[in-house]
């Protein structure tokens, strides 16, 4: 069983509980964090699951929150279970919140040179991890390889997502 804190939607702490696959009550939200890894100007995307939602899509790491986690400590545990990431505090930028449905998005950005060597899929979770460039990222979306959210997040903030990407030819 999975628990997560709520929260109103100024990010403050409700004091309850809430078990993941029951409805959330009235003016209640989780925190989810997405992590957008960015090493030697390319970005890192995990493929889910065939069993999950958008099952075979690629995606950013990202999850919900756990009850007594920070956004943080969410998104370095997350970054480490689904791609074998290591990270400290230090390393991640918070890059935007926001509000949509009953959840409270917290992206971060992670620039880290990353030895694919360290990479690993979670059981249940992704089978596969690459590094894709800026070409092939936009590729991927084009062609519909990519989460619907994922791709609502990415083209919400493109302009400063693509900073991040270095520039190679096709």
């Amino acid at each position: 069983m999975e628990l997560w804190d709520l929260y109103d939607e100024n990010e403050n702490l409700l004091g309850k509980k809430h078990e993941r696959g029951k409805e959330l009550p009235e003016g209640c939200y989780h925190l989810v964090i997405h992590v957008w890894t960015f090493s030697k100007g390319k970005l890192l995307v995990t493929q889910r699951d065939p069993k999950k939602p958008y099952g075979e899509k690629w995606e950013v790491t990202g999850g919900s929150v756990l009850a007594n986690e920070t956004a943080v400590e969410g998104a370095i545990r997350e970054l480490r279970e689904e791609t074998g990431i290591r990270c400290v505090k230090d390393e991640l930028e918070l890059f935007v919140t926001k509000i949509e449905g009953c959840c409270i998005y917290k992206s971060f950005i992670l620039v880290k040179e990353i030895d694919p060597a360290v990479l690993k899929c979670q059981e249940g979770e992704t089978i596969d991890i690459k590094f894709v460039n800026r070409w092939q990222w936009l590729a991927m979306i084009e062609n519909d390889e990519v989460a619907k959210p994922i791709v609502r997040h990415y083209h919400t903030y493109q302009k400063e997502l693509d900073k991040f990407f270095q520039e190679e030819d096709r």
